[in-house]
């Protein structure tokens, strides 16, 4: 009996080893606390500065930098194929090519990275870093007005992607934060088509010079529990601000989107009451060179010189406090564009005539979901439009 007894535990026990084997499915992957995922497209003349800042980003991770079992994910287009990298602190991992992409600055590449990304490298929070060229809301040109973009990839022809295609790409996706390294993304416009996708976003509203931010010391602010985005711009900042002759030149802010409708609101009131701003007034230009001069204002100074209501101004300012937490700017950008008048955030001007209303529409400006839910309510309001 005794011996019966033994081999019966024997085999239950044989069977209990074999049921838990790992071999009976695939190993379920450990979720990170963050990944973060750096959308690099370098495919331009960017492309040395991007091989520095994936330097930066090693040194970090070698450094300690990847936080709380956070993650880093590079998906990394330079012309040849696509391919999505993780940064370890023992090198760069290569996660996955992508040989049948054609192009990386379209909503069904992006959406294919994003998806891979959440399969990949599972995290209880997700956020995105935009490495590239871009133009703010819109790409400075009469012969193509829709093209708005983010982007430039020169093996497909210079091709960009819109600021709308951005917003539809990350549409369904939640970050916590987005950091824009590339040249005017802190504007009005484009900040309002991304509303409801992330909770927070970095970024100028002028250009930035090419080296971008300091990943070395910005990865570590970007994988805290908390992510320490104030310490983020501030580093990138500093890094600027300690240059000579015209490489002193930065602005960066952090907004926090759950406030940008306030900022909608009281913008349209407003230019509900009013849209001719005063003879006197002489704008405060974000825009450097040709292109993009009369394209980017301070969205402060504008909407504070339209009015004379101390109830409208005080509903306004309370609003951009609210929504632009930290701001920083040079006294110049390029030595050549005093910075005088900065809230924080761009905004393009709409001159409330036949002649301004038609070149907005030229560029595509009347597309946009600031413009449907801000400019022309205020312009049909005085019958304008």
């Amino acid at each position: 009996y005794i011996m019966k007894l033994k081999l019966l535990l024997s085999l239950i026990i044989s069977f209990c080893l074999v049921s838990c084997s790992d071999d009976d499915g695939p190993e379920v992957k450990k979720e990170s606390s963050r990944t973060l995922l750096v959308y690099m497209v370098s495919d331009n003349s960017l492309y040395s500065f991007g091989e520095s800042d994936l330097k930066e980003m090693l040194t970090a991770a070698r450094n300690g930098g990847l936080k709380n079992d956070g993650r880093l994910l590079v998906y990394y287009a330079s012309g040849v194929t696509p391919e999505l990298r993780e940064i370890t602190p023992d090198g760069i991992v290569t996660l996955k090519t992508y040989d049948d992409v054609t192009s990386s600055v379209t909503v069904s590449t992006m959406r294919r990275v994003m998806a891979d990304m959440h399969q990949l490298a599972p995290a209880n929070d997700y956020a995105l870093v935009m490495w590239s060229h871009s133009s703010g809301w819109l790409k400075p040109s009469v012969s193509a007005p829709q093209n708005r973009s983010w982007g430039v990839e020169n093996s497909t022809g210079g091709a960009e992607m819109s600021i709308p295609e951005l917003a539809d790409a990350l549409r369904g996706e939640h970050f916590s934060f987005m950091y824009f390294d590339c040249c005017y993304m802190g504007n009005i416009e484009t900040l309002y088509e991304l509303r409801g996708i992330t909770d927070y976003v970095v970024a100028s509203p002028t250009e930035i010079p090419s080296d971008g931010m300091p990943y070395n010391l910005n990865v570590g602010c970007f994988f805290e529990l908390v992510p320490d985005l104030k310490g983020a711009a501030r580093n990138t900042f500093d890094y600027y601000d300690v240059q000579s002759g015209k490489y002193r030149s930065c602005t960066i802010s952090v907004y926090d989107m759950s406030k940008i409708d306030r900022v909608a609101k009281a913008t349209r009131n407003i230019m509900l009451e009013n849209l001719i701003l005063p003879a006197d007034y002489t704008p405060q230009g974000y825009g450097v060179g040709n292109k993009f001069r009369d394209k980017y204002y301070d969205l402060g100074y504008y909407a504070l010189s339209l009015t004379d209501n101390a109830s409208l101004q005080s509903e306004f300012q309370s609003a951009m406090d609210d929504f632009v937490i930290y701001k920083e700017a040079t006294d110049y950008m390029w030595n050549s564009l005093k910075l005088e008048h900065c809230s924080g955030v761009s905004s393009y001007i709409v001159k409330a005539d036949d002649e301004g209303i038609s070149k907005a529409d030229n560029y595509g400006y009347f597309d946009l979901e600031w413009s449907d839910d801000v400019v022309i309510p205020a312009f049909s309001a005085h019958s304008l439009m």
